[in-house]
């Protein structure tokens, strides 16, 4: 079991590695190039990822369009989220600026950063960039803000929230993993140091909601909790066996919820690392560093800015 396990870790790093990416993306470069350059562009996010990545890629597209200065379609197939199979999920739960309605020229996929960068999109981007486009040219459908409004009034929760994200299944091979721990600790310095005594929880680890539960007692805690979506140790929430729509709704409500927050303490995840796009005043602390090859959005910026502001990792 060991050495599967081994066998196993190599086989994700070689799949992830750039030079197996590059050649996976070459061809659909060569078609990008050879299609009609002054005609609209449709691009089809495809790729099972989480909804942080997927908002990452939407800023991307956005930004690239208005660079080429070209008519865009933005699709989002992306399985995990989708009610069924090849169904674009992405107007249920954004209106967004340039769509073109009834597209019909050449479409391609995106399934990794290789596909951006062989159709010529730039995948660096700032904070502050990211924060300017989402607030120019997308809002979130009436269909999130209406759960978004219902849950607030719900469970009033007061204005000086401390946001908790736990992230603990599956971000190994980008950062140290944090122990529950170490997390305990973190908050238990801030709650000290601040004069806040409510705390907003999105976590991955069930086991981690209980311990946090019998520390600090239920009624201080607020989660949010989509119906037919439940915690498992096994893995993330967006690979669950939930349905789409249960789990797009789940990730959209926490991060919306996160980025209500003032101050929030964080591992590394692209849907902690959104409530900052949403909320560029708010104070993080991350906990964990990026592996040393591992230079993404947003928790490159929220780490550098943490640094030199003092802050330290625990990992």
């Amino acid at each position: 079991m060991l050495k599967q396990n081994k066998l196993w870790k190599i086989a994700v790093r070689m799949k992830a590695s750039d030079t197996s990416r590059a050649i996976i993306s070459a061809p659909q470069g060569i078609k990008f190039r050879m299609r009609n350059k002054r005609g609209p562009i449709g691009l089809d996010v495809a790729a099972p990822m989480g909804m942080g990545a997927m908002l990452t890629r939407l800023v991307l597209l956005l930004r690239f369009a208005d660079q080429k200065k070209v008519p865009i379609d933005i699709r989002f197939t992306n399985p995990l989220y989708a009610s069924e199979n090849g169904e674009n999920w992405l107007p249920r739960y954004f209106d967004v600026n340039k769509i073109i309605e009834d597209f019909e020229g050449q479409r391609f996929k995106i399934n990794n950063s290789w596909d951006f960068r062989m159709i010529g999109v730039n995948t660096f981007i700032s904070l502050a960039d990211a924060a300017s486009i989402f607030s120019r040219k997308v809002r979130f459908s009436d269909l999130v803000e209406q759960t978004f409004n219902d849950f607030i009034t719900d469970a009033n929760m007061p204005k000086e929230t401390l946001g908790i994200h736990f992230r603990g299944t599956d971000k190994a091979f980008e950062a140290a993993p944090v122990s529950q721990e170490a997390m305990l600790l973190a908050i238990k310095k801030s709650l000290e140091q601040c004069d806040i005594r409510h705390i907003f929880l999105a976590t991955d680890e069930p086991s981690f909601q209980k311990k946090m539960t019998s520390t600090f007692g239920s009624s201080m805690i607020t989660c949010y909790e989509q119906a037919g979506v439940d915690l498992q140790s096994d893995g993330p929430i967006h690979f669950s066996a939930a349905s789409g729509g249960a789990k797009a709704i789940d990730a959209l409500m926490n991060i919306r919820l996160l980025a209500q927050c003032p101050h929030i303490i964080r591992t590394a995840s692209y849907m902690s690392g959104w409530a900052k796009v949403l909320n560029p005043a708010q104070e993080v602390i991350m906990l964990n560093k990026l592996s040393t090859s591992s230079h993404r959005f947003p928790d490159t910026e929220i780490a550098t800015l943490m640094q030199k502001s003092g802050g330290n990792f625990a990992v």
